[in-house]
C-alpha cells in the first residue's frame, strides 16, 4: 500500500508534536535549573542573647564554636533528622590544561 498524503501529513504532525513536547520538557528542566541556580533563600540565622549561650549550644551538638558559617545537611543529622531533599548537581569543571597554564605564565604582554 502507497501512504497517501494524509498519512505523511499525520506522521510529520506526530514527529512535530514529539518534538515540541521535547522542547517543552526541556524549557522547564531549564527553568528549574536556573531558579536553582539563581535562587539565594537557602540560608536562616540563629542568634542568641550572648556568646556564653551560643558556646552551650555549639558544644552541646558539636560544633566548632570558631565557625561562621554552618552546614545545614549536618546541622539536621546532628538533631537526628536526615534531609531528603537532594543536592544540586553542579557541571563538572575540567582541570587546566598544564601545558596551557606553562604558556600563560611565560607569556609577558
Amino acid at each position: 500500500m502507497v501512504p497517501s498524503l494524509e498519512d505523511f501529513e499525520q506522521e510529520m504532525d506526530e514527529q512535530l508534536d514529539d518534538a515540541q513536547k521535547a522542547f517543552r520538557e526541556r524549557i522547564t528542566k531549564e527553568e528549574k535549573r536556573l531558579k536553582d541556580a539563581c535562587d539565594c533563600n537557602y540560608y536562616f540565622t540563629v542568634f542568641f542573647q550572648n556568646s556564653a549561650q551560643l558556646y552551650e549550644f555549639c558544644d552541646k551538638f558539636g560544633i566548632d564554636r570558631d565557625l561562621l558559617y554552618v552546614d545545614g545537611r549536618e546541622l539536621a543529622k546532628q538533631f537526628n533528622k536526615a534531609l531528603e531533599t537532594k543536592d544540586m548537581a553542579f557541571p563538572k569543571i575540567q582541570q587546566f590544561n598544564k601545558d596551557y597554564v606553562a604558556r600563560a605564565r611565560e607569556f609577558q604582554p
